[in-house]
């Protein structure tokens, strides 16, 4: 003994149309909103205690550590710098564009490099907060058109 129960899909198809046409933008968003954890864990990394040279009251990093504050320059323009989103993929880029960021993360051939971009956006645990951060955003707007 059985019985069968069919669905209307037609319902479903606008559902996913839509869904599909607000993924691009939503994502762009998610991933702005995410942003915020490198930029912040780069600036925390910033500000944290030194073990290189003082300097008066100035406690410069140690080769390996993050740059230390000085005057605030580059900390203050780690920031979003750019992003875009089309119907497959979104992106955004974080970073600084002051002239010494390079060289404080790269070094030079006179000071030895103090990475404070790279290595803090490909540690696991900052790219799994991104990963959370993205994937709650996109469960919003999941449960926003589930309620329609």
């Amino acid at each position: 003994m059985g019985t069968r129960t069919e669905v209307d899909l037609s319902e479903f198809e606008e559902l996913v149309a839509a869904l599909r046409g607000a993924m691009p933008k939503a994502a762009h968003g998610a991933l702005l909103g995410a942003a915020a954890i490198p930029v912040g864990e780069i600036k925390l990394r910033m500000a944290a205690a030194k073990h290189g040279r003082r300097y008066g009251d100035h406690i410069a990093s140690a080769p390996g550590e993050a740059p230390a504050i000085d005057i605030g320059e580059l900390a203050g323009s780690v920031r979003v710098l750019g992003g875009a989103h089309s119907p497959i993929e979104a992106w955004v880029e974080f970073g600084s564009d002051v002239p010494h960021a390079v060289y404080t993360e790269m070094g030079t051939s006179r000071m030895a490099p103090r990475p404070w971009l790279v290595s803090t956006t490909m540690e696991m645990e900052v790219r799994r907060a991104i990963n959370r951060a993205f994937a709650q955003s996109l469960r919003a707007l999941l449960r926003r058109f589930g309620g329609q």
